[in-house]
């Protein structure tokens, strides 16, 4: 399924286990207006109710910019707050690039995902974005578990606050559970 706009990425939440893709660049400016000022609401559920994105996410190169998620009392504060792979693969979320995002949370808080299991980032690139919060942060991702990572980056803009302060070393992935090596698609061939 093709998503064409802000909104239309928020609706990703009523289908958990589709496949989508960007087709053009989207502004969320205004999603610093939704939910009287929280923002956008991150999609897939929360550990506790185990309702995780099971599809893939292909950015095609696009970019999301000003994406706004002010949610300092919530756990789980992402674009995909928990993903999940399938019973026998895991889901992808690639070709992405991230631009003045303000991303707020509490607890394991990521510009694209907040705790994923046996979810692959592939070609993810994230720009002159900030995020906040108190436990596992990550500019990319607050905390992934089996899990492979591909060609993923952030700019020297981006900023990290964790328990109220700047730190200069700025991880992509804010804690990190059993890596698993990536399978590049030459390799799927053989």
């Amino acid at each position: 399924m093709l998503i064409n706009d802000v909104n239309e990425l928020q609706q990703i939440s009523r289908f958990l286990a589709g496949n989508y893709a960007l087709s053009q660049t989207i502004d969320a400016i205004k999603t610093k207006n939704w939910a009287e000022g929280k923002g956008f609401m991150p999609m897939g559920g929360k550990r506790q109710d185990e309702t995780p994105f099971t599809g893939d996410f292909d950015g095609n190169n696009y970019v999301i910019s000003n994406l706004y998620i002010n949610r300092p009392d919530e756990n789980d504060v992402g674009i995909f707050a928990l993903t999940s792979g399938r019973a026998l693969s895991s889901n992808v979320i690639s070709n992405l690039h991230i631009h003045q995002a303000h991303i707020t949370g509490d607890f394991r808080v990521g510009t694209v995902v907040s705790e994923g299991v046996k979810t692959n980032l592939v070609n993810i690139y994230v720009e002159d974005s900030t995020i906040v919060g108190y436990g596992p942060v990550g500019s990319l991702a607050g905390t992934l578990e089996d899990y492979c990572v591909e060609n993923i980056n952030q700019d020297g803009k981006t900023r990290l606050i964790v328990n109220d302060k700047q730190i200069s070393q700025k991880p992509l992935l804010g804690a990190v559970l059993s890596y698993i090596l990536c399978q590049s698609s030459d390799d799927s061939d053989k």
